[in-house]
């Protein structure tokens, strides 16, 4: 492996953080893993967590798929270097949602403010599709020296819960 495959592969461990992130936090929402407390403030508190860290998980595989933000931001570009392909991992949410409710504290919350909770679900399937895509996309390129058992585990597993 070259120089920049190295380099890449230390970035793709980061990658690999926030879908094994993703992936755990969906895993606590869907069990519905709550604090055992008596406290309805504990379970509340704790629900509110599970939901914000999910969000910006999701948020962090938004941006690396979509190919955007700034020069440094580790994206899908990065491993998939043909530019066709690399629109084949795009897609359509509202991220500005997720940026004014959890990112920043703007007025522009209250633009949000009635509308539906997020599908935690149907964002779960979005972004474990477009993973397998890019497992299968790694796989085949053998783009990786260290991480190939994780991605292939994380392929099985995802590949299990989409057929099921």
């Amino acid at each position: 492996m070259s120089d920049e495959n190295d380099y890449n592969d230390k970035l793709l461990k980061h990658v690999i953080y926030e879908i094994q992130r993703l992936y755990y936090i969906y895993s606590l929402k869907v069990k519905n893993i709550y604090i055992n407390s008596d406290n309805p403030n504990d379970v509340k508190g704790i629900s509110d967590a599970i939901y914000t860290s999910f969000l910006l998980h999701f948020r962090n595989l938004y941006y690396f798929f979509n190919d955007k933000e700034r020069k440094e931001d580790i994206k899908i570009s990065t491993f998939v270097t043909e530019k066709e392909e690399v629109l084949n991992y795009k897609f359509d949410f509202d991220i500005d949602h997720i940026n004014k409710c959890l990112s920043h504290l703007t007025k522009g919350r209250l633009d949000y403010e009635n509308s539906e909770e997020f599908n935690f679900n149907d964002m779960f399937l979005i972004s474990i599709n477009k993973c397998l895509q890019l497992f299968d996309y790694i796989t085949t390129y053998n783009l990786t020296k260290y991480y190939m058992q994780e991605i292939l585990d994380l392929k099985n597993e995802f590949t299990q819960m989409v057929n099921s």
